[in-house]
C-alpha cells in the first residue's frame, strides 16, 4: 500500500493511480482523495509561510476537503 504522507510519497502516489495498470479503479479514488487532503495541507502551509514573512496577520483556512 502507497500512502500519501511526505517527501516523494505524493509523486510515487500519483505514479501509482495514473500509470499502474495494476492498480484499481477504487484505489485510484482512494489514492485521488488522499492526494487532494496532502495537496492541500501543503498548499495551506506555504500561504502560512507567505503570511509570516509579509507579517501579515494568520489566515482564515477555508473549510478542508
Amino acid at each position: 500500500m502507497h500512502e500519501v504522507t511526505d517527501g516523494t510519497a505524493p509523486q510515487v502516489a500519483y505514479l501509482y493511480a495514473a500509470l499502474d495498470l495494476l492498480t484499481t479503479p477504487l484505489r485510484k479514488i482512494e489514492l485521488r482523495n488522499r492526494l487532494l487532503i496532502y495537496c492541500n495541507a501543503d498548499t495551506w502551509a506555504m500561504v502560512e509561510v507567505a503570511h509570516f514573512q509579509q507579517r501579515l496577520e494568520p489566515p482564515k483556512q477555508a473549510v478542508p476537503f
